[in-house]
């Protein structure tokens, strides 16, 4: 369900690399074992980003700060690394590792990194994680199973991130306080996705940067974001509109003559191989919506 595991997988998928997948069950709050939490805090990002304790709606580092209780993780195990945020997930598998030994590939060409890097910092800054959890409050159209639970999911958070503190705490000063920055998190959090003005000005913002997108498209010359080029620029893209259709929030573009071109791009974004794998035919990837049940798999 993770959006930013989206990126990741489909990331691996393109570039062909193989890899072992451990699935970390949010819905489980698995998430919340500090043996998890010290693996992330033991990161390079971890060591260089202040923690996250305040919320804007985004999951970004950059914009929000280091969150110990995410997924996805990179462990790499010939290089001793640890990564652990999408972005720098992506990037790695890009700039790092090749299947072949090559130093770079398409999907971060370096004529054009500057333009791609710009793209995913855009992705980045999106208010994912505010439209999962918070209602439109002119019109709710999230899959009503998916409203039902997440109703006073910050507050069941808290509640799990607390009961697996209680067990630790005091052993670790680090883990301390990743644990209080979480739960300061989830605090601000719930505050947010229950104020209908802050709603309302992160659907707003989503739409701008959605117009953002289609301008890109329109000077693009192609299928995608860079011409004919398929990049993570696209990839972060794709994942993003797949996620705004899941939650209902297709109308963004679908509903707007001047933005057809985002729907033809979304459409042979859904199509590709690597999504298909990776995101829709996942297992556990994608619950059931009415806004993109033509693209799940049929039972």
């Amino acid at each position: 369900m993770s959006i930013c595991s989206h990126k990741v997988r489909m990331t691996l998928a393109e570039k062909g690399l193989p890899y072992i997948s451990l699935e970390v069950r949010i819905a489980h709050q698995e998430n919340y074992n500090p043996v998890y939490a010290n693996l992330r805090l033991a990161s390079d990002v971890a060591r260089n980003t202040k923690l996250a304790s305040n919320y804007s709606g985004s999951s970004g580092v950059q914009d929000t700060g280091f969150d110990a209780w995410v997924v996805p993780t990179l462990v790499d195990v010939e290089k001793n690394s640890i990564i652990a945020d999408s972005r720098l997930i992506c990037l790695y598998l890009c700039q790092v590792l090749s299947l072949h030994g090559v130093d770079r590939d398409e999907l971060l060409p370096s004529d054009i990194e500057t333009e791609v890097l710009a793209q995913l910092d855009k992705v980045d800054s999106f208010p994912h994680v505010a439209l999962f959890y918070g209602p439109n409050p002119d019109g709710d159209r999230r899959p009503s199973l998916f409203r039902e639970a997440s109703a006073g999911a910050h507050e069941r958070k808290i509640a799990a991130l607390k009961a697996t503190w209680e067990s630790v705490r005091g052993e670790n000063a680090e883990l301390d306080a990743a644990y209080a920055a979480k739960i300061s998190k989830e605090s601000a959090a719930s505050a947010f996705v229950t104020n209908p003005d802050r709603m309302r000005t992160t659907i707003a913002n989503t739409d701008q940067l959605v117009g953002e997108l289609g301008k890109i498209l329109a000077a693009s010359g192609g299928t995608w974001c860079f011409g004919d080029r398929f990049t993570l620029a696209d990839i972060f893209w794709i994942v993003t509109l797949f996620r705004l259709e899941f939650l209902g929030y297709g109308w963004l573009w679908q509903e707007r003559s001047d933005r057809a071109h985002i729907s033809r791009y979304a459409e042979a974004g859904y199509a590709r191989n690597s999504m298909k794998y990776a995101v829709r035919h996942w297992p556990g990837s994608c619950p059931y919506s009415e806004w993109i049940a033509k693209w799940l798999p049929t039972k």
